[in-house]
């Protein structure tokens, strides 16, 4: 009986959550920008219920001058609010080969980088310069380690990792051969790629924790990991260990998330018209 009222009281606020979501505005929707906003309110569309509704895509494309594939990608990710729930929309398909999950912290300035985190067979390790003059120590260190995982493909979740560790390799002279010569993935253009998240965008935290990830850090991110490790080198105090954990969690949910889209059913997948993503939509001012 008690898991009977458990289920009706879940599904109860999930009924609600549409509900809410449908009498959202279509701004809400991740991509949608004030210009697409306006030129659906001119054509009678306020809501995103009033979106999934409409049936006369073409119409509404001429009427409102709005692209047909931009309006189709529109209702894929209201779709994906309304029911809460990743919409796979193509295959997703990886480069095979033994994995090397990567993480960095740099400062706001210069892109120093201070803190390297990665990953290889479930093994953990991180990197830190206690201060600037140590960055060139961290990055011959870890060219020495990458020799070893040289096969191995370069897991990130975007590509801004291995260009800013090429950046800072170059100018200090560090030998950079190894990362240069791996194939990187860039998780999060695979991720979407083939899959329409109910989330605002596709930062790694959004992702992560819409999938489940336990972070244990929350309210850290990037920005302020930069400012008090620039705290920390001005005023020699100790930094604060969370920010270490908050690198360990950025690493370790990129296989987190690769092992969940894996293992979604292909056969499941929803069939959408085949031009859905062919001409993205601008992320929203």
């Amino acid at each position: 009986m008690w898991g009977d009222d458990m289920r009706r009281e879940k599904q109860a606020e999930a009924s609600a959550g549409e509900a809410v979501t449908l009498r959202l505005s279509p701004f809400h929707i991740n991509g949608v920008g004030p210009s697409y906003t306006m030129k659906l309110a001119i054509c009678g569309i306020e809501t995103i219920g009033e979106l999934l509704g409409f049936d006369n895509l073409e119409g509404l494309s001429q009427e409102s001058t709005i692209p047909i594939s931009a309006l189709e990608n529109m209702r894929v990710r209201a779709r994906a609010m309304v029911e809460n729930r990743a919409i796979q929309i193509r295959p997703f398909t990886l480069p095979k080969g033994d994995r090397l999950y990567l993480d960095i912290e740099t400062t706001l300035q210069e892109r120093i980088v201070w803190m390297i985190g990665f990953m290889a067979d479930n093994r953990f390790q991180q990197l830190y310069a206690d201060d600037y003059d140590d960055e060139k120590l961290i990055l011959d260190v870890f060219s020495s380690l990458l020799e070893k995982h040289s096969d191995r493909v370069l897991v990130t979740w975007s590509d801004f990792d291995r260009r800013v560790l090429c950046e800072r390799m170059r100018h200090h002279r560090v030998y950079r051969g190894h990362l240069v010569g791996m194939i990187n993935l860039d998780l999060r253009r695979k991720v979407r790629d083939s899959f329409v998240f109910p989330t605002r965008g596709y930062g790694l935290k959004s992702i992560g924790s819409f999938l489940g990830y336990p972070f244990k850090n929350t309210d850290l991110n990037g920005l302020k990991a930069a400012i008090e490790y620039q705290k920390h080198v001005e005023t020699l105090n100790q930094l604060d260990n969370r920010f270490f954990k908050y690198n360990e969690d950025d690493v370790r949910v990129l296989p987190f998330i690769e092992k969940w889209a894996l293992n979604q059913k292909q056969h499941e997948r929803d069939q959408v018209r085949t031009y859905v993503h062919r001409e993205r939509l601008p992320e929203a001012p």
